[in-house]
């Protein structure tokens, strides 16, 4: 899924006009030799207008970097000369072209844009500069982007929260204007689709979110905004898609795939297919969804894009054995029936078992536990199966805490404790289970640490190395989680020893 899309704002001056250090026009050249000469002459009037200039240019066709060096020196130039107007306007600028720059520290520049913003703002209001009726809400949603990328970078959850209290400033500072207008209804919408796109996927309010994306959407019609609208199609079927509603997400995602088509945008557009998907995939139309991921494959390839066509290689490659499991499901389904009709209970649990490992892949999460359920009732009833249990029970225990529901995993697994009897392999695997349920119920860092050593001694024994591995990896963890440097110290240095050892020919 590709949820990040939030509106920005880049108010273009001039046609684009490609840039580099080879071609900057004659002009601009001019502009930077007069910007030199007016300094030495401490002509600060002059400093400030051909300093616009050249940022200007540079803004305008996405030269960032060069284009805030040339803002600060208007920046400097307007505060010694107390030009408050066109001080906040160069903070401003100076701000957008750091937010958009790349560079390699993203986090420095974010900070130093949150700051400019901020004092563009401060200035706007204190000296009441309006060259603009939307200067001071577009401002605040500026502050709500650049709050909005630090939160995603620094993973601070409180930096989502600041974002949402600019875009609602944003929000109120329009409603006050009383403005039809579509510039302002357009910024309104913008301003919505942001907040839906915060609370559905960072702050999980997804109430709000809907609320928010119907707004938007509704004013986005109104006054025939094509690429916003094309925006909520797609973060309306993320929410849809998020609330495992994947029937209205995939009727979102079309509508989404359509609009692409018709303004042409080709990386959207393999996206959609994309999400089309993954929507089939998860309502088990696995054909439905081969064919979408099979044209995303198509134009990813055709854009070079290397990440997207490794995702969608594994996309199809799921697909297709998802497209074989569904039909060992229906095979399985036919034999299960007739050994329910001749009461061949033991044949019945095998091919249970054979379909749970389908259904399991094929998340038919509900049937999986259906059948398991069955499966316990027949070893537990049938002499013959007796010995199946414990491996039986560690399956119940692994699939619910694989599915998050970690105290049925644990009933499963305490139970098992009691009854186990198979191979070491078997038990290594049980304590390892009992320990993810017992980490995931908050229980006492004594009672997970005695069941990871009685894993590690057992994986120790069966020589299993990997497992070792693993095993003494989630103990530094846990010794650490439970803030405990001295034991995790301890047990890095034996997870040392068996790397060391790892390493030895």
């Amino acid at each position: 899924m590709c949820p990040k899309h939030y509106v920005t704002y880049q108010i273009k001056f001039e046609p684009h006009l490609a840039v580099n250090s080879q071609n900057i026009p004659k002009e601009t050249r001019k502009n930077i030799l007069s910007i030199k000469l007016s300094e030495k002459k401490n002509d600060w009037k002059s400093v400030l207008h051909y300093s616009l200039l050249v940022a200007d240019l540079f803004y305008n066709t996405d030269d960032y970097q060069r284009s805030a060096a040339f803002y600060e020196k208007a920046i400097n130039a307007s505060k010694l000369l107390k030009d408050y107007t066109t001080l906040s306007y160069a903070y401003s600028k100076c701000a957008s072209a750091l937010h958009s720059a790349t560079t390699d520290n993203k986090v420095r520049d974010l900070y130093t844009a949150l700051d400019y913003h901020k004092l563009s703002l401060e200035i706007q209001i204190k000296y009441n500069i309006r060259n603009d009726k939307l200067d001071i809400p577009r401002e605040y949603f500026a502050i709500g982007l650049v709050y909005l990328e630090l939160g995603e970078l620094e993973n601070e959850k409180n930096y989502y929260q600041y974002s949402v209290e600019n875009f609602l400033n944003c929000k109120k500072a329009i409603e006050k204007l009383n403005d039809k207008g579509r510039a302002t209804r357009k910024l309104y919408a913008e301003t919505l689709l942001n907040l839906g796109i915060i609370w559905n996927i960072h702050l999980d309010d997804h109430k709000k979110a809907g609320k928010a994306f119907e707004a938007s959407h509704k004013i986005s019609v109104e006054i025939g905004d094509k690429e916003n609208l094309r925006l909520i199609c797609e973060n309306f079927g993320f929410y849809y898609f998020n609330n495992k509603d994947y029937k209205n997400a995939l009727k979102c995602y079309k509508d989404n795939l359509k609009m692409c088509q018709e303004m042409k945008l080709h990386l959207e557009k393999a996206q959609c297919y994309c999400d089309i998907g993954l929507c089939y995939k998860n309502l088990h139309e696995y054909n439905n969804a081969l064919t979408n991921f099979n044209e995303y494959y198509l134009l990813v390839k055709d854009l070079n894009l290397d990440d997207h066509l490794q995702k969608s290689k594994i996309l199809i490659e799921e697909t297709s054995q998802a497209i074989k499991e569904s039909e060992r499901k229906k095979e399985l389904e036919v034999q299960l029936n007739d050994a329910l009709k001749r009461k061949d209970y033991i044949n019945e649990f095998n091919i249970l078992k054979q379909l749970n490992k389908t259904l399991i892949f094929l998340k038919h999460r509900s049937s999986v536990a259906k059948n398991y359920k069955r499966m316990l009732y027949l070893c537990e009833n049938t002499p013959e199966l007796k010995h199946e249990l414990s491996e039986l029970l560690l399956q119940c225990g692994t699939f619910y805490n694989q599915i998050k529901i970690y105290s049925k995993g644990y009933k499963f697994l305490h139970y098992l404790e009691k009854k186990f009897s198979g191979p070491l392999v078997l038990k290594a695997d049980f304590y390892k289970q009992l320990a993810i349920s017992l980490e995931n119920l908050k229980k006492s860092h004594d009672e997970i640490e005695r069941t990871l050593e009685n894993e590690i001694t057992i994986r120790k024994s069966i020589q299993d190395n990997e497992g070792l591995y693993n095993a003494l990896t989630n103990l530094v963890r846990i010794h650490k989680l439970y803030n405990l440097p001295v034991k995790a110290n301890e047990a890095q240095e034996r997870l040392n020893m068996v790397s060391l050892q790892n390493t030895e020919f």
